[in-house]
């Protein structure tokens, strides 16, 4: 009987795949780490916030660095979120053509109302904000791009669960708990003026 050879490091605990796969969801860490810390933050913050070896962060920030994802401020040494991150938004904002559609009433709402306009798509319980056109008011309320608010407590939001049938509205009350009823949360998406 032929004995049956393997491949790779003898004791190998995972195959390569899974430890690619940690690789990937270790950097989308650090890059969500950074997007909540404000856009930027030190390869030590980081590594004790995600509880990485700093070295393990480290080299993953390269990795980052060279895909433009992030970059090192030369004089702090802090990390920011690169420019390679607004492309892939940008690209997926593009693909779905709402901003352009869009564009032209949000400049008439904007002019009507005289308040900035905000364009969101609902991801799960939240609306993220895709898109804004700012009044010329000294005053005004601006959420940045990318944003995420709850969906019952946004205009944008109120927008997107508007339209949605009874049984997933019902969904999202039994998920959230921010009303007690079907009713309430309709008063609260279109109130009676």
């Amino acid at each position: 009987m032929t004995e049956v050879r393997r491949r790779g490091r003898p004791g190998q605990a995972e195959p390569v795949a899974q430890k690619g796969a940690q690789a990937l969801e270790r950097g989308i860490a650090i890059l969500q780490y950074l997007e909540k810390s404000g856009g930027s933050s030190s390869v030590s913050d980081i590594s004790l916030n995600l509880d990485l070896p700093l070295s393990t962060t480290f080299r993953l920030l390269k990795v980052l660095q060279a895909a433009d994802f992030v970059y090192q401020d030369s004089q702090l040494g802090w990390w920011h979120i690169g420019l390679g991150v607004f492309n892939v938004g940008a690209a997926y904002i593009h693909n779905r053509d709402v901003l352009s559609v869009a564009g032209p009433f949000m400049r008439r709402l904007m002019l009507l109302s005289g308040e900035t306009v905000n364009v969101a798509i609902r991801n799960g319980n939240e609306a993220v904000l895709i898109g804004q056109l700012e009044c010329k008011s000294m005053v005004r309320m601006c959420a940045p791009l990318g944003s995420r608010l709850p969906l019952h407590a946004s205009g944008a939001g109120k927008a997107l669960l508007y339209p949605l049938a009874e049984e997933e509205l019902m969904s999202i009350i039994l998920q959230n708990r921010f009303c007690s009823s079907l009713r309430q949360l309709r008063l609260w998406i279109c109130p009676p003026y």
